[in-house]
């Protein structure tokens, strides 16, 4: 996939206050983002939410023999868009989400999100992915479900963060190399 085709991911997957973006303004709001948030501070999220939302985006893109979501600091970035970008309803839902996925953990497994082994987790995960999944099969006209929009926030905060970008994608700002003082050939007489 090359760049301009993340782009157009991100443009289709990018929250509902983003949407209709182009996607190189959205690659540029989502470096701005990432140069604003900073690592380790909390601007909407609680502590505890900071964490969940940071493990779960970490479910979603792991670290493999890339950095994962963690280390692309997709947690602070999170927070950031959601205080900045969300409207006052939209940022109780997504706080609420990160509530509920507590809540869901504690439903099924017994135990806090935070606590749980990753099997656990996994099944957490997938019971808000189904649940999604089945409304939106059934046309409910409602809200996005927040499954969707932490994996949304995850997606452009990761692919438009340096480590997603460089080491991911392989992207380079300016590709091939630049040749300064290139001696030119001379054309022929009358020809090219």
């Amino acid at each position: 996939m090359d760049r301009r085709e993340i782009l157009r991911a991100l443009a289709a997957v990018a929250t509902s206050s983003l949407a209709g973006l182009t996607p190189e303004r959205l690659w540029a709001i989502g470096r701005a983002a990432h140069s604003s948030s900073v690592a380790g501070t909390q601007r909407l999220f609680s502590p505890h939410q900071g964490d969940i939302a940071i493990t779960v985006a970490d479910m979603i893109i792991p670290t493999t023999d890339t950095p994962g979501a963690r280390e692309a600091g997709v947690g602070p970035f999170m927070d950031f868009m959601v205080e900045q970008t969300f409207d006052a309803e939209e940022q109780e839902r997504f706080l609420a989400g990160l509530d509920e996925v507590n809540g869901l953990s504690l439903r099924l497994t017994g135990v806090a999100f935070l606590e749980a082994t990753e099997d656990q987790r996994v099944a957490v995960l997938s019971s808000m992915e189904d649940e999604a999944e089945a409304l939106q099969s059934a046309g409910e006209d409602s809200p996005e479900h927040f499954f969707h929009s932490i994996k949304r926030l995850t997606l452009f905060g990761y692919y438009t963060s340096e480590v997603g970008m460089t080491e991911e994608l392989g992207w380079r700002m300016i590709p091939g190399s630049y040749d300064g003082c290139v001696d030119l050939v001379q054309p022929r007489p009358g020809g090219f």
